[in-house]
């Protein structure tokens, strides 16, 4: 006999059960498989996904100190046609009291009247407007609730980037400054170092975080997925932000003084050829690059790379080429050398004669007497015994028309052309010797004297962590360039320079003074120093230029010379600028994110 299941059978219960858990199971599978487009299934219209945009890069100090940075910040904008704006709308109407009492509390958030506000909502002549730039985080997160609350207004929070720049004006010619796109409004580099590495401060990866519906807005759900912002790497250089404080407030001083057209410093550490410091007057505040002055053609004015200004280096040449003749036995340490009674035709010349300046003593001089009065025939003689061929290797080995391998683009130098060197040696050997005919830049030359206070090695000068110091290129014996620098230390010791007696430091260095020959600048100086410290092992050398001094001064040791000294001075008692601001640091975005 057949067992039939009646209705009232407990197996009829179980077929539901096993039913309904193996859906439960298939669901609980499908989750685990495809959580991502489950959710998005189940929340279609609920979550939205807003970006949070990656900023630029920060420009790091030597000591991590912040040279550039970018801080999230707002904008308040109106993005709406009249017809379809809230007070504008042709089918409503709103007193002005009505519309007082909802903008007035965002007017004042904003920090701009309520009339101003209420006048851009109601022009019909414009679509879109940019209302306020700036706002901070705290700013936009109260005003956000209120534009909620008044749809239609047209009014948005829009995410912005400010670039800010704790050092100011200092180091302002390498750092650069920022300007927008204007395609996408993002910030794009303008010049120095925002503008070389542009794409490598741009590098950073948005991120995204979700927020879900809630009543008429959203809000943000810790508890849903978000993607973590990459930031843009730091570029790190070995600039130091205090030195260039330094730098330009001595720069300051010089050209208040002495009035030149323009002035520019560079400081370099000997040991490791590290760029501390490049500075130049005038020059700008990068926080606000619209005050930047502009040309006639539209050019910007104030942002060429004050390192590759070129210049006549004038009598800074001697040393350099007085070592390389005792280093290749074109003079010995004993030879004298004629004065001419202050005026010198040289031989086979039919240019005018070689003029020492006053003060030059007219008897014949060693090669120390040379540098200690700076003597012009004592040079060109030197020059003369060194030789056309040798000394032109000479300004090459001392890098002075080499390239910086620095990303700016380096200056075209003028040499003599090789007809000059065969044509009229005899004039411009001397010439050459004494710092004339010949350019260089502020970069190279301070290159070349720490060359020649390192113990006569040259490397190229170092401005990024990531650049390897190199093997270097040997220009003089050791013990010549030891005995150079002690002679450069008399020079600045000398009775006849007390404005240079400094007894808490030794230092030494040479001045140079040159004439403008040619052009509408004829009769006008280049003035210039550089100095080194200490002497028995350096560890700085700086070199400060003044074109065109306007006062009574124009003498190198008179014009530039004190500002170096003061540069070196403070370096080795190891004081920090008193002018130098707050340094910034980079925060995370930390705050809520804006609903509309």
């Amino acid at each position: 006999m057949k067992h039939r299941l009646s209705p009232l059978n407990p197996a009829w219960l179980l077929w539901p059960l096993a039913l309904l858990y193996l859906a439960t199971a298939g669901k609980l599978v499908q989750l685990q498989a495809f959580p991502a487009a489950e959710r998005l299934r189940a929340t279609a219209g609920k979550e939205r996904s807003r970006p949070i945009p990656a900023m630029r890069g920060r420009i790091l100090d030597r000591h991590g100190r912040t040279m550039a940075d970018s801080l999230p910040r707002w904008r308040l904008i109106l993005d709406l046609k009249p017809e379809e704006r809230r007070y504008t709308r042709p089918d409503r109407k709103y007193s002005l009291e009505e519309m007082g009492n909802e903008m007035g509390l965002v007017a004042e958030l904003a920090g701009i009247s309520t009339g101003e506000l209420l006048g851009k909502l109601l022009d019909t002549n414009r679509c879109y407007s940019n209302i306020v730039e700036g706002l901070s985080q705290g700013a936009a997160s109260r005003i956000q609730p209120l534009l909620n609350a008044a749809r239609g207004t047209g009014l948005h929070l829009r995410r912005m980037e400010e670039r800010v720049y704790p050092q100011g004006r200092s180091l302002a010619h390498v750092v650069g400054f920022t300007t927008e796109d204007e395609k996408d409004l993002s910030l794009i580099g303008a010049c120095g170092l925002e503008r070389m590495f542009d794409s490598e401060l741009r590098k950073g990866k948005s991120g995204s975080l979700l927020s879900r519906s809630v009543a008429r807005g959203y809000g943000v759900d810790l508890a849903l997925e978000s993607l973590p912002v990459q930031p843009a790497p730091d570029l790190r250089t070995f600039l130091d932000a205090k030195v260039g404080v330094l730098l330009r407030e001595e720069l300051e001083n010089l050209q208040r003084e002495h009035q030149p057209d323009w002035s520019c410093g560079v400081v370099i550490n000997v040991e490791d050829s590290t760029i501390l410091a490049i500075g130049a007057l005038p020059d700008f505040d990068p926080n606000t690059p619209g005050d930047v002055p502009v040309s006639e053609d539209g050019q910007l004015i104030g942002h060429g790379f004050p390192g590759m200004w070129p210049f006549e280096p004038g009598s800074t040449m001697k040393p350099l080429v007085v070592s390389r003749a005792l280093a290749e036995g074109a003079i010995s340490p004993t030879q004298k050398f004629s004065q001419e009674s202050g005026r010198w035709y040289v031989r086979g010349s039919k240019q005018p004669p070689i003029r020492n300046a006053q003060g030059v003593p007219s008897h014949s001089l060693n090669w120390r007497e040379v540098l200690l009065h700076s003597s012009n025939i004592g040079a060109g003689k030197v020059g003369l015994a060194l030789g056309a061929d040798r000394l032109k290797t000479a300004l090459l080995d001392w890098g002075l028309r080499e390239p910086s391998g620095l990303p700016w683009r380096d200056q075209n130098v003028l040499f003599p052309p090789k007809v000059e060197w065969k044509k009229r040696p005899h004039w411009t050997i001397p010439a050459v010797s004494m710092g004339h005919q010949v350019q260089t830049t502020p970069l190279r030359l301070a290159a070349a004297y720490a060359a020649l206070a390192g113990e006569g090695k040259l490397y190229s000068p170092r401005l990024f962590q990531n650049q390897e110091k190199g093997e270097g290129r040997q220009v003089l014996p050791g013990a010549i360039a030891r005995e150079v620098r002690y002679a450069l230390q008399d020079v600045v010791e000398a009775p006849h320079r007390a404005w240079l007696h400094d007894p808490e430091m030794e230092w030494g260095g040479k001045s140079g003074t040159v004439q403008k020959t040619h052009g509408d600048q004829k009769g006008q100086y280049t003035s210039l120093f550089v100095g080194f410290t200490p002497v028995e092992n350096p560890e700085w050398v700086c070199v400060v230029v003044a074109d065109n001094p306007k006062r009574k001064e124009h003498y190198g040791s008179k014009v530039a010379a004190p500002a170096v000294m003061n540069v070196l001075r403070r370096l080795s008692e190891g004081l920090a600028p008193t002018s130098s601001g707050p340094y910034l640091e980079r925060s995370p975005f930390g705050g809520m994110l804006l609903s509309e």
